[in-house]
């Protein structure tokens, strides 16, 4: 089995004596061994709400949810509280003990389950090391920064040697840079340890930086689920487009938003916003189109964004069609990778 987390067709309701709210509906997909997935979506989405049926703190309506092989409702109370030891969780607001220094916070789980003394102070070690504390573990919580209270709570979730890894928004309370290195700890521990990370958040930039999958909610629905570089360039709905220009800015500078046109006049050009990986060669094929079917292209804008497997790009041209077929220029170009968006018409002289 390559996953370790899996979802089938589960739904989750609340109910009270006047109101009752489904949280999930009908929700399906796999967290393969080994990556990262993030799930992305507003507040009241059921983001956390996901997380806690992976580690049994609740427990779906319908369908199942399992966890290293195991489904989790249909665990002993015995078996979750083992099954609990190989889940580790990052939480947003740390949950650290001010009355316990770094080393004691780290070592809490480990103590809770009786590891021995030599145990302890080996692995702890280990874990200080690995989060950059070594030179902390006898400050408290209050001497700490943001980030470094986020280091010990994660030190804390690896402390049992979990297989799986919950982080819930565990960076929306740290300041960009903080969050960067955060994020660089989060993907250090994935590839050192092979640890399966779930993660949820509300920005974009923390699923573009670290994460294979993406999983897109909104109202408890899965709008879109993939690699993060096919939902990043090619979107196939209107929130995944919604969210991806909300996070990397909007698409159309102020300039061309004003000069946009939504109907074509004679001379104007088709405005487009193309979308492609760095698999794409764009240079080569903005060349090969203009020579092949004889028009004009003139780029606009152009940006990259990095994500962990690679590279994005996204450009703006103005296509000056002339006697030229649209649908076959647009077939040629999506054929090589890259997705295109119309956007209006601008004139030709720009």
């Amino acid at each position: 089995m390559n996953h370790a987390i899996n979802f089938d067709k589960v739904s989750k309701t609340f109910k009270s004596k006047k109101h009752t709210v489904t949280a999930l509906k009908n929700i399906s997909f796999s967290v393969a061994k080994g990556s990262i997935c993030g799930v992305i979506g507003q507040s009241g989405a059921g983001k956390s709400t996901l997380l806690r049926l992976v580690n049994g703190l609740d427990n779906p309506t319908t369908g199942e949810v399992s966890a290293l092989g195991q489904t989790i409702k249909n665990l002993s109370r015995h078996d979750l509280r083992l099954s609990r030891q190989k889940i580790g969780m990052i939480f947003q607001h740390f949950n650290l003990l001010n009355s316990k220094n770094v080393f004691d916070n780290i070592a809490l789980p480990l103590r809770l389950i009786g590891t021995n003394d030599a145990v302890i102070q080996s692995r702890v070690s280990e874990l200080l090391d690995l989060t950059g504390l070594a030179e902390r573990q006898y400050h408290y919580p209050l001497q700490l920064s943001g980030g470094q209270k986020q280091r010990v709570a994660i030190a804390r979730a690896l402390a049992c040697e979990p297989q799986i890894l919950l982080s819930d928004e565990s960076t929306s309370a740290l300041d960009p840079e903080t969050t960067q290195s955060i994020l660089d700890l989060l993907s250090d521990i994935n590839k050192r340890l092979g640890i399966t990370i779930l993660l949820i958040t509300h920005e974009m930039q923390v699923i573009q930086r670290i994460c294979d999958d993406v999983v897109l909610l909104n109202q408890g629905e899965i709008v879109e689920h993939g690699p993060v570089e096919k939902i990043l360039v090619a979107p196939k709905t209107e929130m995944g487009r919604d969210i991806i220009h909300k996070a990397f800015g909007q698409v159309l500078s102020d300039r061309l938003e004003s000069i946009k046109k939504s109907e074509k006049e004679d001379g104007d050009a088709l405005l487009l916003n193309l979308s492609f990986s760095q698999q794409a060669a764009v240079e080569s094929l903005i060349s090969d189109t203009i020579k092949r079917f004889n028009i004009d292209i003139n780029v606009l804008q152009a940006r990259l964004e990095p994500i962990k497997k690679g590279t994005l790009g996204f450009m703006v041209i103005a296509l000056t069609l002339g006697d030229a077929s649209w649908p076959e220029i647009y077939d040629y170009m999506t054929v090589r990778g890259i997705t295109i968006e119309e956007l209006g018409y601008v004139p030709t002289t720009l």
